[in-house]
This record gives C-alpha cells, sequence and structure tokens, in this order.
C-alpha cells in the first residue's frame, strides 16, 4: 500500500513491476505487446530536457528565462541474472540473433553404449567433427526408437565419429539405431548489426499509474562475477520517447502479455571461468561487458532523437586475479593472445535441471596490468582484456545459452 502523509499519497519502490518489449517494428508499441517482466534490484528512467539560457546582457544582471531544447530519455537497469528474462536484452545488446550452430543433422545411424562416465554415441559414417560439433555443445537427439535415449547431452569428449556425453543418464544401449536426428536450439549468438527498438514499461501498483518508453536501444550490457556472490547485470538504454498517457495511464493496454522468469538467480560458486593453456590462476572477480558506444542524434524539427548512433562494438573486461607467478604479466608483457570463457550455471550436476550462461572471447589481449602491494593481505593483480574479432569465429565473441524448461 502507498504511505498517505494526509494531503498526498507517496508511490514505493518495492511496488514497481518493471517489464520489456522488443519492438516489431520502431515508432510503435507492438497492438498487443508480450513483455517480459525482468526482475530487478535499481531502475532508473531518466527525461532529460537540454536547457538553452538566454545568455543576454540585461543591464541590470539579471538572468532572463531559459527555454527546454531536445529531449532524450534513457533506462539504467541493473539486478541479478536470471535465465531466460534478458535473452531479448543480450539479443539487442549484440546486435546479433539468436541461431543454432550447426543445420540440424537427419538420417544417422548411431550406436550407444554405457562408457566409464556416461554414455558414447558413436556414428556408423559422416563426422561429428566435420559437421560442427564442439566439446561444450548441448545437442538433443531424436528419432531413436529407445525413447530414453531421446535426450539433451553435453558433449564431453568427442572426435570425428564418437561422442561422449560424461552427464548423460538413463541412456539404454543399442546397436546401429537409424533415422536419427542431432540439433541445437536456438542459443548462441555473436556480434551482428541487426538493430532493435527496445520498450518499457514502469508500473507503479500502489499509484495505480503506468510510465511507458519506446524506441530506446541498448547502449551497455555487462554481468559482473565475483567470490560469495550473485552474478550482476547492468544495462543502459538510450534515444527513448516517454509516451504521453493522459487518461489512460491507470489501464493497461488491450491484449498485453506478461511474461515472468521461474528461476532463481545464478551465483558465483557455480560454473567455471577457464583461461585456456593455463592452470592455477584463480580470479577475483571479472566483469565481462559489450559496449555499442552509441549516441543519440538530434535534427533540425525533431524534439525527439531520430535515431541512435553506434560505432564498433568494445567488450573491454575488467578483471582482478590472485598472484601465484609471473603468468599473467608474462602474457601482458609478451602480447599473448587470450581465449579466455565463462560459464556460469546451476548447482545440480544433472544437464536436466540446470540453465547456463557462457561467454566465450577466443581472441583477447590484455591492455592493462597493475600489481598494488601494500600492507598485509593477500596480492591481487588488476587487469583489463580487450577482446577483438577471431578469424575462426568471425566474431569477437560468443554467448550461448542453455535454459531446460
Amino acid at each position: 500500500m502507498p504511505a498517505t502523509t494526509g494531503l498526498v499519497t507517496v508511490g514505493l519502490g518495492d511496488n514497481v513491476q518493471l517489464a520489456y518489449l522488443v519492438q516489431t517494428a520502431s515508432g510503435t508499441i507492438d497492438a498487443t505487446p508480450a513483455w517480459t517482466v525482468l526482475p530487478f534490484n535499481n531502475a532508473e528512467y531518466t527525461v532529460q530536457a537540454e536547457q538553452l539560457a538566454d545568455d543576454s546582457m540585461t543591464g541590470d544582471r539579471n538572468e532572463l528565462e531559459p527555454r527546454s531544447g531536445t529531449v532524450d530519455t534513457r533506462v539504467s537497469v541493473s539486478g541479478k541474472f536470471r535465465p531466460e528474462s534478458l535473452d531479448d536484452i543480450i539479443e539487442a545488446a549484440a546486435q546479433g540473433t539468436w541461431a543454432v550452430k550447426f543445420t540440424a543433422l537427419s538420417g544417422l545411424t548411431v550406436t550407444v553404449a554405457a562408457a566409464a562416465s556416461g554414455f558414447t554415441f558413436t556414428r556408423a559414417a559422416g563426422s561429428w567433427i566435420t559437421d560442427g560439433v564442439e566439446v561444450g555443445d548441448v545437442i538433443t537427439f531424436g528419432g531413436f526408437a529407445d525413447g530414453e535415449n531421446n535426450i539433451a547431452v553435453e558433449v564431453t569428449t568427442l572426435d570425428a565419429t564418437i561422442l561422449t556425453a560424461a552427464n548423460a543418464t538413463g541412456c539404454a544401449a543399442v546397436v546401429s539405431d537409424t533415422d536419427v536426428t542431432a540439433t541445437t536450439g536456438a542459443d548462441y549468438v555473436k556480434v551482428g548489426s541487426t538493430r532493435r527498438a527496445v520498450a518499457w514499461e514502469f508500473y507503479h501498483s500502489d499509484t495505480d499509474e503506468y510510465v511507458r518508453i519506446k524506441d530506446t536501444e541498448i547502449a551497455s550490457f555487462s554481468i559482473s562475477l565475483s567470490p560469495n556472490g550473485d552474478v550482476t547485470f547492468q544495462l543502459e538504454a538510450i534515444g527513448g520517447e516517454e509516451l504521453d498517457l493522459t487518461s489512460d495511464i491507470g489501464e493497461p493496454m488491450a491484449g498485453a502479455t506478461y511474461t515472468e522468469t521461474t528461476k532463481p538467480f545464478f551465483d558465483s560458486f557455480n560454473g567455471t571461468v577457464s583461461l585456456e593453456g593455463e592452470a592455477g590462476i584463480y580470479f577475483s572477480g571479472l566483469s565481462p561487458s559489450m559496449n555499442n558506444q552509441s549516441s543519440p542524434l538530434f535534427a533540425l524539427g525533431s524534439r525527439y532523437p531520430i535515431a541512435v548512433s553506434h560505432g564498433k562494438m568494445v567488450g573491454n573486461m575488467s578483471m582482478t586475479a590472485f598472484y601465484t607467478d609471473e603468468t599473467i604479466k608474462s602474457k601482458y608483457q609478451d602480447e599473448t593472445s587470450l581465449d579466455l570463457t565463462i560459464r556460469v550455471k546451476y548447482e545440480d550436476e544433472d544437464l536436466v535441471d540446470t540453465s547456463f550462461y557462457e561467454f566465450e572471447y577466443p581472441s583477447c589481449k590484455i591492455i592493462s596490468f597493475g600489481r598494488p602491494v601494500g600492507g598485509s593481505g593477500e596480492l591481487v593483480d588488476n587487469l583489463t582484456v580487450k577482446p577483438y574479432k577471431d578469424s575462426t569465429l568471425d566474431s569477437s565473441f560468443r554467448i550461448r545459452k542453455y535454459n531446460e524448461a
């Protein structure tokens, strides 16, 4: 309930629902919008009208009344990183599109056998590797006569014909089952150039009022990880226009639907941080980011932005690591290219009960390094890592997700 002073009703922050919508087309919110409810810790929308001061000399040294100029509406949000609740935002920030990693495979003849750890899936012809399968991929088998084998598995080891899934459970051993399929979900996104307009809705339930903002674009998105903590996100959307709801300020949009995540947030105790080829490097904090280097564009005769300007995608990442040896500093001095992979996931060891997100940076370099020394306590290396376009991946990063239904 709102707080009442006897004169006015005061809205409370814990009575606000925040939802977003990736618009079908810029300029208007969808007629029957499918909003995604976004749990958040802090959110702010700012309506900034540039002030045009009158600097005329008046003789009496008083300042004359200013005028309001162009208006820029921005939305900043931070909160805990959860499965599914930010998928459209990640896609909009990358300006890419969630897609399958490889074309669906069909007509396979596959033998399933128990292994020392999990199960093996051996194909009679062709090559898993040539078809695009890699260690760490989540693929879904179908077409087996024995339904226990029609499951999603994570590839743990791989050669041309034999795929091993250490966490596959409950499979049935079969010999040369035919018409087997192997597919991936639309779970991979890279840097792209597909721009998307994003609308926002703040519903203040205590005062029964809506605020809606259309036509923002995601300028930056980042996540942060630290020991003994949760995984958090931060985003900024710029270039929007607040809608004047007038008498409809207390009404939802006709036909609107709202989807909420049913899963808890990720925490830093689960998942992995991998620096390829190096063992014994213990990271104590990192924050991968996507920054579109964006700014709103204004034109004569338009009070609101006519467009948003984007530059090259920049993905700086600040990191801290406990000092154990000179490995990291040597990589900085030698300009060694690094392959960095960050995965956040749930504690459950069975894949069917697990969701994860993985941020892969196959070609990055350390661009700054420091090791402060002072007083008691552990030594920590501070470094900034910057990803660059990788010729094999054809992108500076790849994000993949697996959200178990």
